[in-house]
Formats: structure tokens, C-alpha cells, sequence
């Protein structure tokens, strides 16, 4: 399955320039299933649930499944924060 693998901050100053990266490998990824690897971010704030949310419902229009795996705590604490878990659960891990 493809990866994206994101790294340091997932912030408000970085979440435009790396959704127009994820956006294009989505775009350029035949396969149905993707994956985002947040296993190397040190940071992150409510523009990575922002983020998240964006690129679960492009995922959906094309007719892919997005998951992704190694979210630092913090960013699991503002998605259990702003309640969006469930959007995020049947295709996360």
C-alpha cells in the first residue's frame, strides 16, 4: 500500500503546503487504499485535524480508503477534544 510519511510540525503554518503534497500523491496513487504515517511528527495543532478531515472527504469523493497510523498523542487528544473520532475511526488505525 502507498505511504505518505509526514514529519516535525503539523501545524497551521505547515498544513497548506503539506496538503497540496498529500493532495498530489492521492492524485498520483492508483491504488484504492492509502496510508499517512505520523509516526515522525513532533507537533501538531488543530489544522492537523483540519487536515485530516479535508483528506478523509477527498479520499471518499475519489473513492479511495485513507488511513493512518502513529499519531502523536497530542494530535489523539484534539481529536477526541473536537469529537470528530467517529468520522475519522472506520478507516484510521
Amino acid at each position: 500500500m502507498p505511504s505518505f510519511s509526514l514529519k516535525g510540525e503539523v501545524t497551521a503554518k505547515t498544513v497548506p503546503l503539506l496538503e497540496k503534497e498529500i493532495e498530489n500523491f492521492l492524485a498520483s496513487t492508483v491504488e484504492k487504499e492509502v496510508h499517512l504515517d505520523f509516526s515522525a511528527v513532533e507537533k501538531a495543532d488543530s489544522a492537523a485535524v483540519a487536515l485530516l478531515l479535508s483528506l478523509f472527504r477527498r479520499a471518499r469523493q475519489n473513492q479511495k480508503i485513507l488511513h493512518f497510523w502513529g499519531a502523536p498523542q497530542m494530535l489523539v487528544d484534539l481529536i477526541a477534544l473536537y469529537g470528530v473520532g467517529e468520522l475519522l475511526k472506520n478507516e484510521s488505525r
